[in-house]
């Protein structure tokens, strides 16, 4: 039972420690962390070094963060090129991607809604042939 007691503090204690560096959104099973910049460098280093604390947290409680399931998802304007982040942490890659499911809605790395009608008319095309 202390088990998952353990985990509700360290995770209750994230926004705590990461406050300076982040904002930290939790609902749920989810959490998500918000790295903000204009800069494309100065976003990867942050990104970075939140991704680098978070981690260092988890193993100082002795805990495991898995890498595979850690999701970044990069918002740009349509314009700008798409560059890898590339973030590493114990050689191993969060996965980057595109599009996600986010409280329902289909987001996608441009905020357009276009991933979102697309998943609707799938479910209401469905719906019409029941």
């Amino acid at each position: 039972m202390l088990g998952p007691l353990f985990f509700n503090i360290l995770i209750n204690a994230l926004p705590l420690e990461i406050n300076s560096l982040a904002e930290v959104i939790m609902f749920a099973d989810d959490t998500s962390i918000p790295v903000c910049h204009s800069d494309y460098d100065d976003f990867k280093k942050a990104s970075n070094h939140v991704l680098l604390h978070i981690f260092e947290l988890f193993q100082v409680n002795h805990k495991m963060l898995s890498v595979e399931k850690t999701i970044i998802i990069r918002f740009t304007p349509t314009k700008f090129s798409h560059y890898p982040l590339n973030l590493v942490y114990a050689d191993q890659h969060p996965t980057e991607l595109d599009t996600l499911k986010f409280f329902g809605l289909q987001l996608d790395n441009h905020l357009t809604w276009k991933p979102h009608v697309d998943f609707l008319l799938c479910k209401l095309a469905l719906l019409a042939l029941l």
